[in-house]
């Protein structure tokens, strides 16, 4: 897959088919649409071409420096979630308040038309766009006429009776519903970032932990509490249990999202890392002394190690 940043680094040499959103979470939604969108440039000898933005419009519309706006999906975690769908080319777009403005119209005509010399796109039946979210199915049909491209129209996925959403995978989540959310997402639910040193309380306790940053303070972390997770470096992926919340045994304050690798010890300082989170094991609570916290963290791990041991089977 190749990955452009900017609009104007796109050398359009050959008609694409595209498709264009926001794509938070690449759910099974967007699995399905992208998917269709590279079946039929395939069958057709174009190029797929998926057109996304960053920062995302939500964080840029909302015209805050701390926005509200909760990423299910960092745009380090889309590319790598959306290379593995076998498109041609990614577009990332930049976003800013004055491309808000952009008109839906003067966006078909001068983005995708003029500069991405667009044969079709491939369209959510409630996807919206342009300024004031004017841009929708009907008009891309009404200008399809004119303009001489194609619109392809992808009916949203269900599961069970409900449709899959990246509002309502954020609502499961912060509900810790973390088997609920993987079943939209169609994997676990990942927090991805480089790791930095935390006060080695972990490795005093005996339990060392790798301490993770997210890469946008906009990232969904989860609800307090320790979870059952799989720890991702390179070709490294081991079993282990993450800790979210703010260590109220100790009196801190700071969210920490700290894991503990089982059968792993490596300084980790500065690597990036993956942590899948898989279920939810327990809540977070305030133990009244150092020593039943140890023994609470051994009992964690034992119900982990068992946990993983009867998945493998």
């Amino acid at each position: 897959m190749e990955t452009i940043w900017n609009l104007y680094d796109y050398i359009a040499d050959a008609a694409a088919v595209v498709t264009v959103g926001t794509f938070d979470g690449v759910h099974l939604g967007h699995q399905q649409l992208i998917l269709r969108m590279t079946e039929k440039a395939r069958s057709m000898g174009r190029r797929s071409l998926v057109v996304t933005f960053e920062p995302p419009p939500q964080i840029v519309v909302q015209r805050k420096q701390e926005s509200s706006f909760q990423l299910l999906t960092t745009i380090e975690e889309k590319i790598v979630q959306l290379r593995r769908l076998g498109i041609d080319t990614l577009l990332i777009m930049p976003f800013s308040p004055s491309f808000a403005d952009m008109g839906a119209e003067q966006f078909v005509e001068e983005v995708l038309i003029d500069r991405l010399r667009m044969a079709e796109i491939f369209i959510g039946s409630s996807h919206t766009f342009g300024r004031g979210r004017s841009g929708n199915l009907a008009l891309l049909k009404t200008m399809a006429q004119s303009c001489h491209f194609s619109v392809s129209m992808v009916e949203p996925v269900y599961h069970g009776d409900e449709m899959i959403s990246s509002t309502r995978i954020r609502s499961l989540l912060k509900e810790r519903r973390i088997e609920e959310a993987a079943q939209f997402l169609g994997r676990p639910y990942s927090l991805q970032g480089r790791v930095i040193r935390g006060d080695g309380r972990g490795r005093q306790l005996g339990f060392p932990t790798v301490n993770l940053k997210p890469y946008s303070i906009h990232k969904l972390v989860p609800q307090s509490g320790i979870y059952l997770s799989r720890f991702h470096w390179e070709e490294v992926h081991l079993p282990a249990v993450t800790y979210i919340g703010m260590r109220p045994t100790f009196g801190l304050s700071e969210l920490v999202i700290e894991t503990h690798v089982l059968d792993f010890e490596e300084e980790m300082a500065g690597r990036e890392i993956t942590i899948e989170l898989l279920r939810i094991l327990r809540d977070d609570i305030q133990f009244e002394t150092t020593q039943q916290l140890i023994e609470q963290i051994h009992r964690d791990v034992a119900k982990s190690q068992e946990l993983f041991k009867t998945s493998s089977r």
